[in-house]
């Protein structure tokens, strides 16, 4: 995918940056192109491993508040992930990382959105209840400095409390929705006034537990052989943050469902989602700007932490994503009336 997030390099500037940085060159293999937001290359380093390489955005490139520094933050979760027992959360070892790059293992198996159209029901729900124990594993990891929020300090936006932070990861996101002149359909008031009413609860997290919070069958790969399915690997934590475990209910639950679509993949009899409910709360994802063009095309449009990415049934569900069988996806759907045509890139 174009995006105006992603930095790319030739062959000899890929090798030169990690040669400089670690001391360990590549030889480039294929630029993956799925992604939205980071460059991605496979490459074979010196010493005969098998890499995918993530550049973070150019310094200039326009992104959301949360996503600044958000490399350093996949980092971190694999630097913590590698402290569990072994195989607690499956996920690519950190190879290399230096500034605006990191080199992660390629994983074994098949991204789930692919696997999911051939797997019986039986291997699904096997798959399903290990996702659900791997997730309960995640969730154990707790912030070191005790912060909630974003861990990037480039972000800004951690507090010693839930409530504070979580407030201010809202915030971010509607100054954003202003500054790119995306209409939310709703006064921005409006969000504030449910989130501070909601306070109450929120103060009720008193423990900050690590949320991926972009579950995603695209984001997760998996061995889909029948005698003996399993998730292979967890990847993307960039956007993780220290908050509310419940949290990570949002993604779970959405797993790239369509309109009407059942918790265990199947439209109701006669191939016809049921009729949606009326809306009762304002769309918690922001939509393209109505008129005039994009600044940020091809980037994907912000959403709430912590939230529903969409809150109205009508809308249409995330896209299976098109993953290269390395470690790496893009984040989410495209924006609204962009979908990219299927293609089937597999390293």
């Amino acid at each position: 995918m174009q995006s105006l997030t992603k930095r790319r390099l030739s062959a000899a500037g890929l090798d030169a940056l990690l040669r400089e940085a670690t001391g360990i060159g590549c030889r480039l293999e294929a630029e993956l192109t799925d992604g939205w937001f980071n460059a991605a290359y496979l490459v074979r380093l010196d010493d005969g491993r098998a890499a995918v390489v993530k550049l973070a955005p150019p310094a200039e490139a326009p992104v959301l508040r949360y996503e600044r520094g958000i490399m350093g933050t996949e980092a971190m979760v694999y630097g913590r992930l590698a402290d569990l027992a072994d195989g607690a959360v499956p996920a690519p070892e950190l190879l290399l990382r230096g500034t605006g790059f990191l080199a992660v293992s390629v994983l074994e198996g098949t991204p789930w959105d692919r696997a999911a159209e051939h797997l019986p029901a039986a291997t699904d729900s096997a798959l399903r209840r290990e996702l659900g124990a791997v997730t309960a594993r995640l969730h154990t990891l707790t912030a070191e400095d005790g912060r909630f929020g974003y861990p990037a300090p480039e972000a800004g936006l951690s507090a010693a409390d839930w409530r504070t932070a979580f407030t201010a990861m809202v915030d971010a996101v509607l100054e954003d929705a202003v500054r790119w002149g995306c209409d939310l359909g709703v006064p921005a008031a409006g969000i504030r006034t449910l989130v501070a009413e909601g306070g109450q609860a929120l103060d009720g997290v008193t423990e900050p537990r690590l949320v991926h919070f972009d579950l995603w069958p695209g984001n997760i790969f998996v061995d889909d052989r029948a005698d003996a399915p399993r998730i292979t690997g967890v990847i993307d934590h960039e956007r993780a943050f220290w908050g509310d475990p419940a949290a990570e209910l949002v993604s779970l639950v959405r797993r790239g469902r369509r309109p009407g679509q059942r918790p265990d993949g199947r439209i109701p009899r006669g191939g016809r989602p049921p009729r949606p409910l009326p809306r009762r709360t304002p769309p918690a994802r922001p939509l393209r700007p109505l008129s005039g063009p994009d600044p940020r095309r091809g980037v994907r449009p912000p959403r709430l932490p912590g939230g529903p990415r969409r809150l109205d049934p009508a809308l249409p569900g995330r896209t299976g994503g098109r993953t290269a069988r390395v470690g790496v996806t893009r984040h989410g759907p495209p924006p609204l009336g962009r979908r990219p045509a299927p293609h089937a890139t597999s390293v």
